[in-house]
């Protein structure tokens, strides 16, 4: 696995220590919730499960995190705006995704193009924060496997096709174009928790 600081050599925008110790450790309390929805894919004008796809819950967790967490990409969204050079509006409301042993996600874009030319999200930006801690050995509170997984880093066709998983550092904003390729490996272990949001 890659530490953030490849990446950003790549041209990738991260940010080491977004969330502090104390501020993984209250997300993570909160993702404890049993109230959950099933994650979708699919573009803006229909979502739908596909556990051949996809397979995690998105976590409902009180209302005060989702504003503190927004407000916190939004305080940072003119660094990533110019870091892409691009027009950056806002960010959409987080999204708290909790992968249980066997969940995944397949090599997939958040923003692709259509047959008629247009994009199917307004997504430009992907932000994906790192909550718990990955573990090889089986411990509380970590998990094992599901590497966050970003192709298309090189520009030659072979180096298009290599996937480059992303050390998961518990506090670790990682950003990337909504048109990137990337996947989420198996989960072998324990629950992985991250926050994803997208600057539009």
């Amino acid at each position: 696995m890659a530490p953030a600081e490849f990446f950003q050599k790549l041209g990738l925008f991260a940010v080491r220590g977004f969330l502090s110790a104390e501020d993984c450790r209250r997300v993570s309390a909160a993702m404890e919730s049993p109230t959950w929805t099933e994650g979708t894919i699919g573009g803006s004008a229909e979502f739908a499960v596909d556990r051949e796809y996809r397979r995690t819950r998105v976590m409902e967790v009180p209302d005060e995190f989702f504003a503190e967490l927004q407000a916190r990409l939004l305080d940072i969204r003119a660094a990533v705006a110019a870091h892409y050079a691009i027009d950056l509006a806002d960010c959409q409301v987080p999204q708290f995704l909790a992968y249980g042993p066997g969940d995944f996600y397949k090599p997939h874009r958040d923003r692709f193009q259509r047959g008629d030319g247009q994009f199917s999200t307004a997504r430009r930006v992907t932000a994906v924060i790192f909550v718990n801690e990955q573990s090889a050995a089986e411990r509380p509170g970590t998990f094992g496997g599901g590497e966050l997984t970003l192709y298309e880093m090189f520009d030659d066709p072979a180096g298009q096709a290599l996937g480059l998983p992303v050390d998961p550092e518990p506090g670790l904003l990682m950003t990337f174009p909504s048109t990137q390729l990337h996947s989420v490996a198996p989960v072998l272990h324990g629950e992985r928790r991250t926050v994803v949001s997208w600057y539009i």
